[in-house]
């Protein structure tokens, strides 16, 4: 009896099995005005500038120390010349 209930559940499993029989969902074609568009909004993974860095091990291992240590340089302070502004209304 355990057989057949077994044998009816498997024969019920594979006739729900549809999707290998239904037709591939077709994409449009693109043209390449939308492929340009695409490769430019496309970012690259792994772009050049991603690659490691050389460091000198002494110079990280100081500053990691001093870090610690909270002996940090303070960088100069940076000024920037004022602004003015040169642009004349269009109304004049």
């Amino acid at each position: 009896m355990v057989r057949y209930l077994t044998l009816a559940a498997v024969v019920a499993l594979v006739a729900c099995d549809t999707a290998r029989y239904q037709k591939p969902i077709s994409f449009p074609t693109h043209g390449t005005a939308v492929r340009t568009n695409m490769a430019a909004h496309i970012i690259d993974p792994r772009p050049p500038g991603s690659r490691p860095v050389p460091v000198d091990s002494d110079r990280a291992i100081t500053s990691i120390e001093r870090y610690r240590a909270d002996d940090v340089k303070v960088p100069n302070a940076v000024e920037t010349s004022p602004s003015v502004s040169t642009a004349t209304p269009a109304d004049e």
